[in-house]
């Protein structure tokens, strides 16, 4: 897999495990963890071990340009708990690799003065196989640029899982329809014993919750896309409960509020239809797109209003990588035509131009030989922050 900003410039974008997704959307989401910090433990789902999960998150942290917040690696609770034979094992390793880079990242940990780096060049399964990991701790308030980086990948593979655009390798998966089905049926059951609020519990491919044949259910990737749109709010995520190792269960717990029941509270279609589109019966089409443009340092950003409403400006994300392409196209440049950027922006309910449900369908973009161009009827444009100041002082005055 590619980095965040590689990935986005490919077709398609093949499935995650429901674990990775799992992973991922816990560390963006670090209070749903219910702890001050991070341990990579808290990242770990039931159905996968600790190294598969480093494995993971640092091969694709590392080529992304990823970080860990502060991260302490806690050496008197690890010669304290740990066995002599293990921290024998350490100290022959360092012995056995001296001088090479290895050995000094591995050092750079026990020293707590270590990187994404450290800990990819030793190998996450050296790290888990010394039992060092389980005393590693970093932060969750994530940095501007960790977050963005994370999150601007993560955001694009949710809407492609939304929108059944994600490619297939070796297994079979239900399109998103299909697991909105059985994942209402789970929250249809708890709602009507425990209503709107409740604990969900799944544990892979032991659940009634999902199909027979479980693989080609997505349990996390359901969940986390329900929330995106709007349909139910997740408050805490958790595997390992505060009991005895005997006692646990190998499922998810999820705790979460289902929302917008407020017409037919005894009907969970009410929040997830059978169409998880909203109602657009009362929208009106996009006529007009204005962007104004505000350069940094680090390149313009943009907001944006639709048919005039300039009470209604709106901030384009970082990360919309198809309506910057949009605006390049109207700023004069030559965009290849490509079917993508054509059903995002006449077809795709979450574009943002459609302001949540504000404005309905629109046929915006039009093939024009290799090339795209404007439909006729819409006017689109890219001003600056003063064009944009004498407009708004214009129609102050009238």
């Amino acid at each position: 897999m590619k980095g965040a900003d590689e990935i986005r410039t490919v077709e398609k974008m093949s499935y995650l495990k429901d674990h990775e997704v799992y992973a991922l959307w816990k560390y963006l989401n670090g209070s749903l963890t219910g702890r001050d910090v991070f341990q990579f433990q808290d990242l770990v789902a039931p159905e996968i071990g600790q190294t598969n999960t480093l494995i993971f998150l640092i091969h694709h942290f590392y080529h992304w340009g990823v970080e860990l917040e502060n991260p302490v690696f806690h050496k008197n609770l690890y010669l304290e708990y740990e066995s002599d034979n293990l921290q024998k094992r350490v100290e022959e390793y360092l012995e056995r690799n001296k001088g090479k880079e290895n050995a000094q990242s591995l050092q750079n940990i026990l020293d707590s003065h270590f990187n994404v780096k450290d800990i990819k060049n030793i190998t996450s399964l050296t790290l888990d196989g010394f039992g060092l990991a389980d005393y590693i701790e970093f932060g969750k308030n994530l940095s501007k640029k960790s977050r963005e980086k994370v999150s601007s990948f993560f955001d694009l593979y949710i809407d492609e899982f939304i929108n059944g655009r994600l490619d297939i390798t070796d297994v079979n998966f239900y399109s998103f329809e299909k697991q909105k089905e059985f994942t209402e049926f789970g929250l249809k059951t708890k709602k009507e014993k425990f209503g709107n609020s409740f604990i969900i519990k799944y544990e892979p491919n032991n659940s009634k919750m999902g199909p027979q044949e479980s693989s080609p259910y997505l349990f996390i990737h359901s969940i986390v896309a329900l929330e995106k749109l709007g349909y139910i709010k997740v408050e805490k995520v958790w595997v390992e409960d505060d009991v005895i190792p005997e006692e646990q269960t190998p499922d998810y717990k999820i705790k979460l509020t289902l929302i917008g029941q407020k017409k037919e509270p005894e009907k969970l279609k009410a929040i997830i239809s059978s169409s998880i589109k909203p109602s657009r019966k009362d929208s009106k089409k996009i006529s007009e797109i204005i962007f104004v443009e505000r350069p940094t340092p680090t390149g313009p950003v943009y907001t944006f209003c639709i048919n005039g409403d300039t009470s209604d400006k709106r901030l384009l994300r970082a990360d919309s990588r198809r309506i910057k392409t949009f605006i390049k196209l109207i700023k004069g440049e030559d965009i290849e035509f490509n079917k993508d950027l054509l059903d995002y922006l006449n077809s795709n309910l979450n574009c943002a131009l459609y302001c949540a449900g504000k404005y309905s369908l629109t046929k915006i973009l039009e093939r024009h030989g290799r090339t795209f161009r404007v439909c006729a009827g819409i006017k689109a444009r890219v001003i600056n922050e003063r064009t944009d100041k004498i407009g708004q002082n214009k129609q102050a005055r009238t």
